[in-house]
């Protein structure tokens, strides 16, 4: 490639627009980025839906300072894997505009609704000039009416309802585990347990510290982030 050639194309660097081949380079820059990030899971069981995500915890940091399951409302839950900072900004949106369904309308904001918001944020960002794309992927997992809902968000605003999925370091590996074994008949249990045996075989060397297990039941329609007895117990399971 010519010396001319580098220079013109890293004008394409400098701003949202498309490159030769239809590219845009910050897309793909901030893709590589959650690519980079934490493993993250998401598993739909017929009673619910489970996250279950890597924590990465540094020496001298404090394991319970270190939140990869955060709640948006009582009844959704969401991960993300990429840029932290990227994800706690879209996390804030995302508790503003369901608290914001609540004052209005006086009932919990639907799953699809919320995420279709967040990626349409998302999407601005990568056509305006000034800014870059989010770092960050997400997971959405709720529930609305008894119904659940997992839905996986990418930095360009793409926004795919899945019934299990995987995104961060590692995620092909995990997909690929996902669709040979994934069934929709699990409980919350069994999705647990399946999600805790595909970290440990992805990320290897599982426990208290370094993972975080949240899961939505379609009765309750609450979001309960598991302590570290209750994850204890799943993996004691898992190992048996």
């Amino acid at each position: 490639m010519s010396e001319e050639m580098q220079v013109n194309l890293a004008e394409y660097d400098k701003g949202n627009m498309f490159g030769p081949g239809g590219r845009i380079y910050s897309l793909m820059y901030a893709r590589e980025a959650t690519e980079n990030g934490s493993l993250a899971i998401g598993i739909e069981a017929k009673d619910g839906v489970v996250l279950l995500a890597e924590k990465r915890v540094r020496k001298l940091v404090k394991s319970e300072s270190v939140k990869r399951v955060s709640e948006v409302d009582d009844h959704i839950g969401m991960v993300s894997s990429g840029m932290l900072g990227d994800a706690r900004k879209l996390l804030n949106i995302a508790r503003v505009v369901a608290q914001n369904n609540r004052a209005l309308y006086d009932e919990p904001i639907e799953v699809k609704s919320l995420a279709k918001t967040l990626c349409d944020e998302m999407q601005h960002y990568t056509q305006v000039v000034g800014v870059r794309p989010f770092g960050a992927a997400l997971l959405i997992a709720g529930v609305c009416d008894g119904e659940s809902y997992l839905i996986q968000t990418d930095v360009s605003g793409t926004l795919l309802v899945c019934q299990a999925t995987a995104i961060g370091g590692g995620n092909k590996e995990a997909m690929h585990i996902l669709e040979e074994h994934y069934d929709e008949n699990m409980t919350l249990e069994q999705a647990t347990i399946f999600g805790l045996e595909i970290l440990h075989n992805v990320v290897e060397n599982i426990n208290l510290d370094n993972v975080s297990v949240a899961f939505v039941e379609n009765k309750t329609e609450m979001l309960r982030v598991l302590d570290s007895g209750e994850i204890r117990l799943f993996i004691d399971r898992m190992e048996g």
